[in-house]
C-alpha cells in the first residue's frame, strides 16, 4: 500500500493550524505556517514561565523592577543599598518579610577587609523597635569576593506578630554581620545597619522600600554590644556574711553562631574573684533549652566575708551550655569603685555593687550584657 499523502491547503485544515495568524495574508503564507506546525512542535515555540527560572534571580529582577522608578542612580553607584519587600495579614496580624536584597556590598569597608581568601561569610539579624526584641537571624551566606549582591528570599526570612494599630509605632532594624576568620573573643563583627518604619504597612498591606546601608566603624565596635539583657538582683547580709544573687530572666539573647541551632541552651554562671583575680567560688543555674528569653528564677548564695567583699569582683556570665558546643553569650561584672579611675572606669555596675555593700536594699534591675572578658584583663 503506498504511503498516505497529506494534502496541504485550506480544504484540509488541521487542528494544529486552526489558529489564525495576522501574518498569513496569502495561501503561500498559510502553507509555510502549516509546514512549521506539522509533526513535533519545536520547544523554542513553547511559552516560558519566568517562575520556573532560578527563584533568586526572578525575585531579584522583580525587586529591581519595582524600585527602578524611585532609584537614585548616584546612590546606586556610591552606596550599599537594601531593597525590602513586606506584607501585612490583617486576619492573623502578622508581618511577613518576603524579600531582602543587598547590593554594592563591595563598597563596605568591613565587607572587603576579609581574611578568608576568596570567600566572604555574612548574615543578617532583624529586631523589632522600640522593644529591641530579636526577631530572627538568617543563615550564614558564603559568597565569592567578586559577587557584590545577594538576595534573601522568602524561605530564608521569617514573619512576626504585631497588632494593626501598633504598626505606626514600630520599626524593624536590620544588622549585617561578617563572620571573621580571626579568633577573637567574639567572632562576628557588625559592619552595617538599616532601619525601616512599619507605618508604610498601615496605609497599604504591601510595601516595597529601598534604603542606603549605614556602615558601622569596625574600630569603634570591636565587640558587638547588642547581646541582650539579664534581670537580676544582688543583696549582701553583713551579719551573716552571705551574698545572694537572684537570676530572674534574660531577654533578646543573640542567636548562636552555628547554623544547626538557632537559640541557645542558656545557663548563668556566677563567679566570685578576689582583688588579685583569683577564683573564690563558682555556682551556676539550671539550663533553659532553646530560648532567646529564658526564665530562671533561681537564687545562688555565697559565703563572703566583709573584708573580702569590699574588694571582691562578681562575674555573672551567660553561656550556651551543651555537650557538643559551648559559646559565651555575654556577661555582667560587678566590682568596687576604685579611686584611681585610670585603672578601672566607674560604671553603673560598680555603683550598684557599692550600694549593695552599704546595706541598702535594691530591686531587681535589667543589666546590659557585654562581651565576656577575662577578669585579669579588667583590672
Amino acid at each position: 500500500t503506498p504511503p498516505s499523502q497529506f494534502a496541504v491547503g485550506p480544504s484540509t485544515a488541521s487542528s494544529r493550524v486552526s489558529i489564525p495568524s495576522n501574518n498569513s495574508t496569502s495561501p503561500s503564507a498559510d502553507r509555510r505556517m502549516s509546514l512549521q506546525m506539522r509533526g513535533r512542535r519545536p520547544s523554542m515555540f513553547d511559552p516560558i514561565d519566568p517562575k520556573e527560572l532560578q527563584q533568586a534571580l526572578y525575585a531579584s529582577a522583580t525587586t529591581k523592577g519595582n524600585h527602578s522608578s524611585n532609584a537614585n542612580t548616584e546612590d546606586d553607584l556610591t552606596h550599599s543599598v537594601t531593597h525590602l519587600s513586606m506584607a501585612y495579614d490583617r486576619d492573623s496580624e502578622h508581618v511577613s518579610i518576603d524579600t531582602l536584597a543587598l547590593e554594592n556590598l563591595h563598597l563596605l569597608d568591613g565587607y572587603i577587609n576579609n581574611n578568608n581568601g576568596d570567600m566572604i561569610s555574612f548574615y543578617c539579624r532583624i529586631r523589632l523597635l522600640p522593644e529591641r526584641r530579636s526577631l530572627f537571624q538568617t543563615k550564614i551566606v558564603r559568597l565569592p569576593r567578586l559577587q557584590t549582591s545577594y538576595l534573601f528570599d522568602k524561605k530564608q526570612l521569617n514573619e512576626f506578630e504585631l497588632p494593626y494599630e501598633q504598626l505606626n509605632y514600630h520599626a524593624i532594624e536590620i544588622f549585617l554581620y561578617k563572620v571573621s576568620t580571626i579568633k577573637p573573643l567574639y567572632k562576628d563583627v557588625r559592619i552595617a545597619s538599616v532601619k525601616y518604619d512599619l507605618n508604610e504597612l498601615f496605609q497599604s498591606d504591601q510595601s516595597r522600600l529601598r534604603k542606603i546601608l549605614d556602615e558601622c566603624d569596625p574600630h569603634a565596635i570591636h565587640q558587638d554590644p547588642d547581646l541582650g539583657e539579664l534581670l537580676l538582683s544582688l543583696s549582701y547580709l553583713q551579719s551573716a556574711a552571705k551574698l545572694s544573687v537572684v537570676i530572674i530572666e534574660a531577654k533578646n539573647l543573640r542567636p548562636l553562631s552555628i547554623e544547626t541551632k538557632a537559640y541557645p541552651d542558656a545557663c548563668v554562671k556566677v563567679t566570685l574573684y578576689d582583688r588579685n583575680g583569683k577564683k573564690i567560688k563558682r555556682k551556676k543555674t539550671s539550663v533553659q533549652r532553646t530560648s532567646d528569653c529564658p526564665t530562671f528564677n533561681e537564687e545562688l548564695v555565697f559565703e563572703l566575708r566583709r573584708d573580702v567583699a569590699s574588694e571582691a569582683i562578681i562575674e555573672v556570665r551567660l553561656v550556651h551550655d551543651s555537650l557538643s558546643y559551648k559559646e559565651q553569650l555575654g556577661s555582667v561584672i560587678f566590682g568596687p569603685i576604685v579611686n584611681n579611675t585610670s585603672k578601672v572606669a566607674i560604671c553603673a555596675e560598680n555603683v550598684y555593687w557599692s550600694t549593695v555593700l552599704s546595706g541598702e536594699s535594691l530591686n531587681a534591675q535589667w543589666q546590659t550584657l557585654k562581651p565576656s572578658i577575662r577578669i585579669e584583663e579588667s583590672k
